[in-house]
């Protein structure tokens, strides 16, 4: 008589019973390599590195973790924390640029700058924080934020009595991704009550390239409660001729390196020149910005542009050092 007896089955055999009930899925492995375990602090800060990493479908299925790379990382993460805490601690501020109006020789705009201090109250350059801010979404509350302190500067009355018109808010590229452009414009206006004349909403072309439809729909609903606009940035190679003639615009903002690309090429020369012809004659306004000495002043007064904007007037200044300046140079309260 034979006993019965318990089998060892081997592990092949129990994968192939496994594999042949399995269904048919599409499987893709991808390779972190490491130099050692020394690159990262922890686990948990492997696993991050992991998250933060993309693999791009069909081209990219393996990627190096080096010294630098996690270097990277970690810096992008403590600015984003500090973001974060700034929001929370109210350590962002608006700084303003002054827009000198050619015709009336005097300082009637200006243009809402952001900032951060650091908890020993240092300023963090804008160029730290703000592509990171663009990248994760921090963009949109820091947006909210600077247009509530803008709305309740102007709700005061004092920036009018010196002479100012209205100040520039910039609408990032993710405030139309993820929030009501006009519904929060708005409502900040109507809880401060701002006359909306007192506004003016800056756009970039790549704000109406991803999402054109929705940008014009909250332009015009802002536009039919008195809201104005302008172009920022034109002339850094997003531009083009298409985007801003279907523009609800007013204002057209050549940049930095549009401006100072007149004085050292002759083409360049041409193509501002006749690009103001042409903006005057579809009846828009025209700002340079990055004025810096007593030559280019002059020179973009006789080319016919109605704003200028630079260092050769002023650095982007806080809020008492900018009104300080419109009394200084425009007179009044």
């Amino acid at each position: 008589m034979m006993m019965d007896q318990d089998y060892m089955v081997p592990d092949y055999l129990r994968l192939e019973q496994g594999l042949d009930s399995a269904i048919d899925m599409p499987v893709r492995v991808n390779y972190i390599l490491m130099p050692d375990d020394t690159v990262v602090a922890s686990a948990d800060e492997f696993f991050r590195i992991h998250h933060y990493l993309s693999f791009e479908a069909d081209t990219m299925n393996e990627v190096r973790i080096d010294p630098e790379m996690v270097d990277g990382m970690r810096e992008y993460n403590r600015v984003k924390e500090m973001i974060q805490t700034a929001l929370d601690d109210h350590r962002v501020e608006v700084f303003y640029q002054p827009f000198y109006e050619v015709a009336q020789e005097r300082f009637t705009s200006a243009e809402a700058l952001v900032r951060i201090r650091d908890l020993d109250g240092e300023l963090v350059p804008p160029g730290v924080f703000i592509p990171i801010a663009e990248e994760n979404g921090l963009i949109v509350p820091l947006g909210i934020e600077i247009f509530r302190q803008v709305c309740a500067m102007m709700a005061t009355g004092e920036p009018q009595a010196l002479g100012l018109k209205c100040a520039e808010v910039n609408l990032s590229v993710a405030q139309f991704d993820k929030e009501n452009p006009a519904d929060f414009v708005q409502k900040i206006m109507d809880e401060y009550q701002i006359d909306p004349k007192w506004i003016n909403l800056e756009i970039t072309e790549t704000a109406s390239s991803s999402a054109k439809q929705i940008l014009l729909k909250n332009m015009y609903k802002l536009i039919l409660n008195g809201v104005h606009f302008s172009l920022d940035d034109f002339g850094t190679g997003r531009s083009n001729l298409d985007y801003f003639v279907d523009m609800p615009v007013d204002v057209i903002k050549f940049d930095y390196s549009f401006t100072h690309g007149y004085f050292k090429s002759v083409k360049a020369k041409y193509v501002m020149e006749s690009m103001i012809e042409l903006m005057h004659r579809m009846g828009l306004a025209i700002v340079t910005e990055g004025v810096e000495t007593k030559e280019q002043f002059d020179a973009m007064c006789g080319l016919g542009v109605e704003f200028i904007q630079g260092y050769y007037f002023s650095k982007p200044l806080p809020r008492e050092e900018f009104l300080e300046f419109l009394r200084e140079k425009n007179g009044g309260a």
